[in-house]
């Protein structure tokens, strides 16, 4: 069984594979922050750096048959950026 966990995919799903299953576009959300800073070097060039936290949820519901599964996917990310900028 293949599965559409949104609608966005939809053109990436072969159709005859979900005939027989009822799969209805998934709902979620994404919430982040992040804090960072820009240390310049000279007039025109600063390096900076990021670190931040993500959070990505997303619900489902699969039907085939008699048969009904939810499906919760929840999991969270940490991120770390690098960076350079130029003023002209």
């Amino acid at each position: 069984m293949t599965a559409h966990l949104s609608i966005l995919n939809d053109d990436l799903i072969d159709d005859d594979a979900t005939d027989s299953v009822d799969i209805n576009a998934g709902v979620g959300f994404t919430v982040g922050f992040s804090a960072g800073v820009t240390y310049w070097v000279s007039t025109s060039v600063g390096l900076s750096g990021e670190f931040g936290f993500i959070s990505h949820s997303l619900s489902n519901e699969f039907e085939a048959d008699d048969i009904s599964q939810d499906v919760d996917i929840s999991f969270g990310q940490w991120g770390f950026n690098l960076g350079a900028q130029f003023a002209l």
